[in-house]
């Protein structure tokens, strides 16, 4: 799970870019605010999660396709 702790703080970066709030990204990720707040804070984990977030604030690198 180290890899969401480096997302969530790319996360955190992307939102204070774009002055978000984890309530503007519940309704952007269309997402319960009570999701991100658990994935934000590491309580829950997930890969759905970390990609509608990911999608939201094109975060891309997280999520590299590996070859077949």
């Amino acid at each position: 799970m180290n890899g969401y702790k480096e997302l969530r703080a790319e996360i955190n970066k992307q939102k204070t870019l774009r002055d978000m709030t984890n309530i503007d990204l519940a309704k952007a990720t269309g997402l319960a605010l009570s999701t991100i707040n658990g994935f934000m804070s590491g309580k829950r984990y997930s890969e759905l999660v970390a990609k509608k977030i990911c999608e939201v604030l094109d975060i891309h690198e997280f999520f590299v396709e590996q070859p077949a």
